[in-house]
């Protein structure tokens, strides 16, 4: 508030005071939050990171520290951001950057004596800019693991492969967000950083494109690879693809938690492919000797006879509404016993009809 801004504005004239120039301003802006805000460490105490609270509690975390720094730097005029980042590339931590003599340098407040400090350089590693945005058309920009989209306004999104001369490397978690308006991305052929956890997770991505020539990933059916399509990256979770099929090259994919889009009914492996096949739209391993993946639309199975089952099989389907056709005898018709899953028992010699022999608790 104007009352909060003018309250730290005491302050910071106070310790400005005589200052002629912005570094000798934010060094003594640096050492007053160095000097009076005490760091918490202990888990268990509630410790906001908001400005004016970490300003009147005089306690804080890094990311306390951080935004206290950036809210003053700024009142003083002082261009800063908080960074997000590792210290010693394993310690999650955030600090600052603040321009001034017509650079950026680091500042850390979480221990005095850490303006400018040759140090940061190589103990402190960013991954990403906060709250700094660039709007570029339809796409916002700004820093995560190199120059990223991190926001957009429209459905459809095409990366572009640069702005200002710059090359936009990287796509930022913030893009597939549930806020987000993206349902098609198409990545440019510089991108060597995706946040892959995200993509996973969102419920509206339905297609994803590569550009030739990307060195770390490709595009098949609408999905995410490795660019050699060894690995299966993410199948969009809202793909409205009723059949997907999987390249001879593919090898590796997390078979519990890939093909959960409720449209996919069949996947097919394509000819080739020495690790997986498939039969009657599911997943199998090379020899069809294990059941190793069923797509979440499926409604029903005829599962071979002899086929062992995968314990994530079934995680992508409703349980409650998928019927497994399977011999009496055979591991298929164990697993829905066990599992309490809909059971239509078929004889190799004598076939029964679909709407027999259905087993939904009790057996008939």
């Amino acid at each position: 508030t104007e009352a909060q801004a003018a309250e730290i504005m005491q302050v910071i004239n106070n310790v400005t005071a005589g200052k002629d120039n912005d570094y000798d301003k934010a060094k003594a802006i640096y050492d007053w939050v160095a000097a009076n805000v005490h760091y918490e460490s202990n888990p268990n105490v509630n410790i906001s990171a908001q400005p004016y609270d970490v300003f009147t509690s005089k306690q804080a975390v890094c990311g306390g520290f951080s935004n206290l720094i950036k809210e003053m730097m700024n009142l003083a005029n002082i261009p800063a951001v908080a960074l997000v980042g590792y210290y010693n590339n394993s310690q999650p931590h955030q600090w600052s950057a603040v321009y001034v003599g017509e650079e950026w340098v680091y500042a850390d407040a979480t221990a005095p004596g850490f303006f400018n400090h040759d140090s940061l350089l190589t103990t402190h590693r960013p991954t990403e800019v906060k709250d700094a945005v660039i709007t570029n058309g339809n796409l916002q920009l700004g820093y995560y693991n190199g120059l990223a989209v991190v926001g957009a306004t429209e459905s459809k999104v095409v990366i572009p492969n640069d702005y200002s001369g710059y090359l936009i490397t990287a796509v930022s978690y913030s893009l597939f967000s549930e806020n987000s308006p993206v349902e098609e991305i198409e990545l440019n052929a510089n991108i060597i950083s995706l946040d892959e956890s995200t993509l996973k997770s969102s419920s509206k991505i339905k297609e994803i494109k590569v550009a030739e020539g990307n060195s770390m990933y490709a595009s098949h059916e609408g999905a995410l690879f490795t660019t050699d399509y060894t690995t299966l990256i993410v199948y969009p979770k809202g793909s409205d693809r009723t059949e997907f099929t999987l390249p001879k090259e593919t090898n590796n994919f997390d078979t519990k938690e890939t093909f959960t889009s409720s449209k996919l009914e069949n996947i097919y492996v394509e000819e080739g492919n020495t690790k997986y096949s498939s039969y009657e739209g599911a997943i199998y391993n090379a020899d069809k000797t294990e059941l190793l993946c069923v797509p979440a639309g499926k409604t029903s199975i005829r599962v071979l006879d002899n086929a062992n089952i995968s314990g994530s099989a079934f995680a992508s389907v409703d349980t409650k509404k998928i019927t497994i056709i399977a011999k009496s005898d055979s591991p298929a018709a164990n697993y829905a016993r066990t599992n309490q899953i809909n059971l239509q028992v078929v004889d190799i010699e004598k076939p029964v009809a679909k709407t027999d022999l259905v087993y939904n608790g009790s057996e008939q």
